[in-house]
């Protein structure tokens, strides 16, 4: 039996390549503690700034400056219309959505300086879409087709629940709660 050159596994080399540096690096640096990577470890109430950890502003305020080797962080309220709800190290404050009555919307909680504005759904109406406590999308309830009844009214959070009548029954559709038996 003869070897055929090409045939069989590639020699082995004792030094490694630039891709298996490049790829034993990454793992490295992937496994290392921030602290390790040259960034800074700063508390939860504080923000990096590229020199220092400084203090965060608190809900209702945002930075104006950041704190320097001797000041503290300076802060400023929010102006009416906008918000910080949490500890922040944010330049600008949040501004605060309105509600839209033409989308079925209806103001649950007007914007403060610290909350945000919390919207729910108008009579006649149910949410689709939802963010935190509040809803950014309602829709209109359905309404029940000829031959069908309302099994379940609809609320802020369901749409309304149609079922078929009931075998010598009708409806005209619609709101109706139960179907009319057939006159003889």
């Amino acid at each position: 039996m003869e070897l055929l050159l090409g045939w069989g596994p590639p020699p082995c080399s004792p030094t490694p390549t630039a891709d298996v540096l490049r790829l034993a690096l990454s793992l490295l640096l992937l496994r290392a503690p921030p602290c390790a990577l040259g960034m800074p470890s700063c508390k939860e109430e504080e923000f990096w700034t590229g020199a220092m950890c400084c203090p965060k502003c608190r809900p209702g305020y945002r930075v104006q400056e950041a704190c320097g080797e001797f000041t503290g962080t300076m802060c400023v309220a929010c102006t009416p219309g906008t918000y910080t709800a949490h500890l922040n190290s944010l330049r600008e404050c949040l501004p605060c959505p309105v509600c839209d009555p033409g989308l079925g919307q209806v103001t649950r909680r007007k914007c403060s300086t610290q909350t945000n504005t919390v919207c729910g759904c108008g009579q006649g109406h149910f949410c689709v879409r939802q963010d935190g406590d509040s809803c950014v999308q309602c829709r209109p309830h359905s309404v029940c087709r000829p031959g069908q009844r309302v099994r379940e009214t609809g609320t802020e959070w369901q749409d309304t629940l149609c079922e078929d009548c009931q075998p010598g029954t009708f409806s005209a559709g619609g709101t109706q709660e139960s179907c009319t038996p057939w006159a003889k």
